[in-house]
């Protein structure tokens, strides 16, 4: 008897547990989009691309000065995400999910993106 009532005090637990996990991680993820340059960050050993991350700069105004901030968002290497493996270098804009984990590094997972062309004067 207090064996079953052990197995099903953990099993509510786990089930508690997990629910309030997937709950966290679903309100943590938001859309957005966001315009940078794709920067290789991870090669395999022979030197081919396996991850990017998009440097995004931004102006930040403090009262003494006006400073750039650049956030970098890991790409979750999906279907989609693997297709800006071959654009390093290049810029970007990306619609997708964000993700910050605990220690405060964000992935994209992409949704769709467009390369942005710059014109040369």
């Amino acid at each position: 008897m207090i064996r079953k009532f052990l197995f099903m005090t953990v099993l509510i637990f786990c089930i508690l547990f997990i629910y309030k996990s997937t709950l966290f991680a679903a309100q943590d993820k938001k859309e957005v989009k966001i315009s940078g340059i794709i920067q290789a960050s991870d090669w395999d050993e022979d030197g081919n691309v396996i991850a990017v991350v998009i440097s995004v700069e931004q102006e930040v105004e403090s009262e003494e000065e006006l400073m750039i901030v650049t956030d970098e968002y890991l790409v979750f290497n999906d279907e989609t995400g693997e297709k800006l493996l071959e654009l390093a270098g290049e810029s970007v804009e990306v619609t997708g999910q964000v993700v910050t984990d605990e220690d405060g590094f964000k992935t994209i997972y992409v949704k769709k993106f467009k390369v942005i062309v710059e014109e040369e004067y």
